[in-house]
């Protein structure tokens, strides 16, 4: 999968950035790949722990918020600005759909 600069694979889990590649956890690789799955879909922090950690619901909802800050880190140019993982306030989050 295509995703601006990103270059996703769900069968060999791995991620790269203009042909470099990134080095994901396995947590931080399920929830890039779920919000890259559909461009501009918004998120509830509890849609996203159910998608990454499936039946292991004893996270508390903010450690999507870590993973998201970690992830940002890793993917984005600006991490303060992101256009990729897009925060919807008081909803949660999307991935861009103008890359």
């Amino acid at each position: 999968m295509k995703r601006g600069e990103l270059t996703i694979s769900e069968e060999q889990c791995r991620v790269w950035k203009r042909g470099n590649e990134i080095a994901l956890t396995p947590t931080e690789f399920k929830l890039l790949l779920t919000l890259a799955a559909k461009p501009g879909v918004v998120y509830s922090r509890l849609q996203l722990l159910q998608s990454i950690f499936e039946d292991d619901l004893f996270n508390d909802e903010r450690t999507v918020d870590a993973h998201i800050s970690r992830l940002r880190k890793k993917i984005e140019d600006d991490p303060s600005r992101p256009i990729y993982i897009q925060t919807v306030y008081g909803f949660g989050y999307r991935f861009g759909e103008q890359i």
